[in-house]
């Protein structure tokens, strides 16, 4: 189980970053219209306002920590090994808190990156006047409410439940995944000292 614990900071922390090296190389492989690539930042500025970028990044973490952490206290491994010393939940919490410390730090450090990915992603894909049309809509008053709760959505009730069965569901088979594993690596090991 300990083994399958270390995973999780690993998968708040990798996934961003990974995404980012990923649509670096296709940035730096499809060169974009300028106009296009303009037009797109103005958007982008519009949508997630410079001013409120970091709130943004916490509200959105806030929501996804919270969904992780209540599926893995809520899992029947993890609740044994609490119940067994509760100790080790609190151990667990500020693990789970120091990384989601860790990954928020690493998200807002990054972010300019991932702006400016996403402004040459939307010039691929849109037209100058259609990311004109998207400004238009994103200055109206629904389009400004918009960009101030679509942050939220990952809290709402529903998703949030949803993302929580999601993590219960592709954790479960971790622990025997880790395990099965390990057993192969540890057969590689053996079939060294063998000769096989």
């Amino acid at each position: 189980m300990k083994k399958s614990l270390l995973m999780v900071p690993l998968l708040l922390v990798a996934t961003p970053v990974a995404a980012q090296k990923a649509q670096q190389a296709v940035t730096d492989a499809t060169l974009v219209d300028p106009a296009r690539l303009s037009a797109a930042r103005i958007l982008l500025d519009v949508i997630m306002p410079p001013a409120k970028r970091e709130a943004l990044i916490d509200g959105m973490m806030k929501g996804i920590t919270a969904n992780i952490s209540e599926s893995l206290f809520s899992n029947d491994q993890m609740k044994a090994a609490f119940d067994s010393d509760p100790r080790a939940g609190e151990i667990f919490k500020r693990f789970i808190d120091q990384h989601q410390v860790r990954s928020v730090t690493i998200l807002k450090e990054n972010f300019p990156g991932m702006i400016d990915a996403m402004a040459h992603a939307y010039a691929r894909r849109f037209t100058t006047p259609q990311l004109a049309d998207m400004q238009k809509f994103f200055e109206t008053p629904t389009g400004l409410v918009y960009t101030e709760l679509a942050a939220t959505i990952m809290g709402d009730p529903d998703v949030a439940k949803w993302q929580r069965d999601l993590i219960s569901k592709s954790m479960s088979s971790i622990p025997k995944d880790v395990e099965e594993m390990m057993a192969e690596i540890k057969a590689l090991k053996s079939k060294d000292k063998t000769g096989g």
